[in-house]
């Protein structure tokens, strides 16, 4: 009976060690509020004192890209998310910041998914993937 219930348990333990990624509507979406700091735009890895924020709030996204300041309007249902009405401000930046900036918007605009993996918010659609680590909030 021993040997039978460590067996079990053994079991248990490596069914839970898999690689697999969990799916949006199994993580608990407790995202608002806090501050999100990007580790990666769509493939790029920003520098951490220039690096992307996003926050979702009441409806509203707001944060920086980097560069400049964004708002916009933002719909979360389950593990989607729909954008609307996204602007920034027009400062003009140059070299690696901008592409950074581009890269980052272009993904934003297009993201329809939202997800809780690994601890980082990871916000996807057809403009690419952002991640983003927990920075400031509840």
């Amino acid at each position: 009976m021993r040997r039978w219930l460590t067996l079990a348990l053994a079991a248990h333990l490596v069914a839970g060690c898999g690689p697999s990624e969990p799916s949006p509507s199994a993580v608990t979406m407790d995202i608002e509020g806090i501050e999100w700091i990007a580790v990666s735009v769509a493939g790029l890895t920003p520098d951490h004192a220039s690096a992307p924020t996003l926050t979702i709030e009441s409806g509203r996204i707001t944060g920086s890209t980097g560069c400049n300041s964004y708002g916009a309007r933002a719909t979360l249902s389950g593990g989607s998310i729909a954008i609307r009405d996204l602007g920034s401000t027009l400062i003009g930046c140059a070299g690696p910041i901008a592409d950074l900036e581009a890269a980052f918007m272009r993904a934003l605009a297009a993201a329809d998914r939202v997800a809780i993996v690994a601890g980082e918010l990871v916000v996807s659609g057809p403009g690419g993937e952002l991640r983003f680590g927990r920075g400031f909030g509840p």
